[in-house]
């Protein structure tokens, strides 16, 4: 049952809302899994330790074969995907799926080599959802797909998996590996009674490096919460979000979720701004893999360079791009970007990014986690472009997990705007 939406207005006594029903958190019953197979075939697995009532959350996969396994009967779709390989000894499909058990006993039947089945118990709804595809993912550094927008309540259940590798040995706190330990292998951790809006790292620990596709999914005892923009705030364009993004945050965060390993696309605001010295920031997306510093670009584009559909970087037709290892790279022309200035500030996962730019003289200001590299009150800019009229600022995931949120509004801001900027909202 949904909470009261008015209860908290009123005082008790006589013709008092009732107060909210007890919230029960989603936990984990029990699980089986299958051993690893050298082999695809029909396979199966049972489950007889849970009621009726509670989710079943099957999880099959199969091994050279571009493509998931077939759905369950039965079953709806949580997450699918295959990993990344260039060849089909690569390929790995796998298929979350779930249903509210009718019975006491789930068999469940499929063409594969790897999968578990698991019960939780209070869970009615699939919440947020995400992927993400690595190739040659590093041994003991991969990151757990980052959720946002999740129920705050403290009753969600996230679950989080991995195809690829010879088997999960570890997951970091607050993560646990699903008991019992043979459904860890090659698969899953948890982390219940989440009470966060954006889920906390977590990476695991395998045998191997591997091409290798993740996932996250949230369960809860109702439906999620519809998104809304804050008002006034900017967003990123959603026609302009390359299919390998997974927008959040109602369009103002964007993270390559399935782009995989160097996807040049870039994500402009929707609304531009052509007067007026601008300030905003970018807070990084808070996981990624094994590099110390983002490989793609944060900065601001111009309307030449949004009119490219967000292919490519966003460092030509006077755009600037501020890159992860420091580097700013712009072209004023349609020629590819070159690079104009090194040994800027660096930025990685969970950096808080300021940026002010003035059309007037296409100047750009950067700064990280509060402080300025050349202050927009008293410095000249980092750079300034020589083409380009009207701006959009930009987000890039250029690699996995890569990504960010912005930051248009005073109130969602981490630091002071200067005194010679306005806020982008």
């Amino acid at each position: 049952m949904m909470p009261l939406l008015f209860s908290s207005l009123f005082s008790g006594g006589a013709g008092a809302a009732p107060p909210d029903p007890a919230k029960t958190p989603v936990s984990f019953v029990d699980g089986v899994a299958l051993p690893n197979m050298t082999a695809n075939g029909v396979q199966s697995l049972t489950l007889n330790t849970h009621q009726p009532g509670d989710m079943i959350v099957a999880v099959t996969a199969n091994r050279e074969l571009n493509a998931p396994p077939a759905l369950l009967d039965g079953y709806t779709e949580a997450v699918s995907g295959v990993s990344l390989g260039t060849s089909a000894s690569g390929w790995r499909g796998f298929r979350v799926q779930t249903k509210v058990a009718t019975s006491a006993s789930e068999t469940i039947n499929w063409t594969g080599a790897y999968g578990f089945l698991i019960a939780l118990r209070g869970a009615r709804n699939v919440g947020r959802v995400c992927r993400t595809l690595w190739a040659a993912a590093p041994t003991s550094n991969w990151a757990v797909p980052q959720l946002y927008d999740l129920d705050t309540s403290g009753v969600g259940f996230l679950l989080s998996g991995l195809l690829g590798g010879e088997g999960v040995t570890s997951v970091t706190a607050p993560y646990q590996l699903l008991p019992p330990p043979s459904t860890a292998r090659r698969f899953a951790g948890f982390l219940a009674e989440n009470a966060f809006e954006r889920s906390v790292h977590a990476r695991f620990g395998a045998s191997g490096t591997w091409n290798a596709t993740f996932w996250s999914v949230e369960f809860l005892p109702f439906p999620p919460a519809e998104v809304v923009l804050p008002p006034g705030a900017w967003r990123l364009d959603p026609l302009k979000t390359q299919a390998g993004y997974m927008a959040w945050r109602g369009g103002m965060t964007v993270v390559n979720s399935v782009g995989g390993i160097d996807y040049q696309g870039f994500v402009p605001t929707e609304k531009s701004f052509s007067v007026g010295k601008r300030y905003w920031e970018v807070e990084c997306a808070g996981e990624y893999g094994a590099n110390a510093n983002y490989n793609g670009y944060m900065g601001v584009a111009s309307a030449e360079q949004v009119a490219q559909s967000g292919a490519g970087n966003a460092i030509q037709f006077g755009s600037i791009g501020w890159r992860g290892n420091g580097d700013i790279w712009s072209s004023d022309s349609a020629a590819t970007g070159s690079r104009k200035l090194i040994s800027r500030p660096t930025f990685g996962k969970g950096a808080v990014l300021m940026f002010a730019f003035d059309p007037a003289t296409r100047g750009l200001w950067i700064g990280k986690d509060g402080v300025w590299a050349n202050h927009p009150d008293t410095d000249a800019p980092t750079y300034a472009s020589s083409a380009g009229s009207v701006w959009h600022p930009f987000v890039q995931g250029r690699d996995p997990n890569e990504g960010g949120t912005l930051r248009s509004l005073p109130s969602q801001f981490s630091f002071p705007v200067p005194t010679s900027c306005i806020p982008l909202g």
